[in-house]
Formats: structure tokens, C-alpha cells, sequence
């Protein structure tokens, strides 16, 4: 295991120890994450609701209002699993949806063909009216908080579109 895995798993651990109270067991199944990095994120995002940096409430069904944001890991998507699958439904009532991929170095981009893959992917989604966000293994190991900040962002500005624009 490498020093970024260790990082990973310490962090998520201690991480673990002080938000599981306060979500379902079954957001903290290991068997819903592909990697490392996933739980690194994962962890990242739920923390930083517990912890205030944004006003959502993580919920585990369809928001019914603005303050709630749905995450989904290993969401299935056009027939494929995407890493995670954020909801968020807006106060004008648009559900707006954005899929982030954390690409680790096994399975992202170490050929060309994994690379024309993963932009076709990112096409798809996009042309079914979903936003795409990619972090590099590297980004989240870094600055998980950093990453979920910025998935929180795009939900924080979901929650008040009034149209698909």
C-alpha cells in the first residue's frame, strides 16, 4: 500500500469515527467505494456538511427541498456506475444532477483509449443534461475537502437555478 492509501485510509478512519453517528450505516459501506480515493471524497463531502462549510443536509432519498442534497455512490448511470451521482432539487423545483469521477491512475487515462473512453462518457452524460465533474487521484489525495468544496459549490448554485440553462 502507498503513502497516499495509508493518508487515505487514516484520514477516512478518524473521519469515520466522528461523523458515523449521524449517517446510516449503510453511507459507510466500503463495498460501495471502488478506491481509496473514492472514500477519501466521499468522506471529504459528508464531513464538510456535518461540519457547516455548507448548508446541506445530506439525505439517502430524492431532496424534497433546497436544503437537502442526495449522494449516491456507485450510481448507475446510462447503463454504467459513475463514482458519485449528486441531486440536488432547486427552490423553483429543477433536479439538477452532477456526476463526479475520481480518476485514480489504474483505471483513468493511462492509454489513449481509456482517455477517448472517459470523454466519450463525459459527452453522454452531458448531451442527458448532466454536469460531469472529474478529480485526478492526485487532486483529492492533495485536497479532498478542496474537491467536495467544489462539488458543493455547483450544488449550492443547482439549488437555485430556475431553468435548465
Amino acid at each position: 500500500m502507498s503513502g497516499e492509501e495509508n493518508l487515505a485510509n487514516s484520514v477516512s478512519d478518524w473521519i469515520l469515527s466522528e461523523t458515523a453517528l449521524s449517517y446510516p450505516i449503510e453511507s459507510f459501506n466500503p463495498h460501495k467505494w471502488g478506491s481509496p480515493i473514492e472514500r477519501l471524497f466521499h468522506h471529504a463531502i459528508m464531513f464538510s456538511c456535518q461540519l457547516g462549510v455548507s448548508w446541506f443536509e445530506i439525505t439517502f432519498d430524492e431532496p424534497t427541498d433546497i436544503q437537502k442534497l442526495k449522494i449516491e455512490t456507485q450510481a448507475l448511470v446510462l447503463d454504467w456506475p459513475v463514482d458519485f451521482l449528486l441531486t440536488v432539487k432547486s427552490e423553483y423545483g429543477l433536479v439538477s444532477r452532477l456526476v463526479i469521477e475520481c480518476d485514480g491512475h489504474e483505471f483513468h487515462e493511462r492509454t489513449k483509449e481509456q482517455a477517448k473512453r472517459d470523454r466519450s462518457r463525459d459527452r453522454r452524460l452531458q448531451d442527458a443534461g448532466l454536469t460531469v465533474y472529474r478529480f485526478t487521484g492526485s487532486e483529492i489525495y492533495r485536497n479532498s475537502f478542496g474537491c467536495a468544496r467544489q462539488a458543493l459549490k455547483w450544488a449550492e448554485g443547482a439549488a437555485f437555478k430556475k431553468s435548465r440553462e
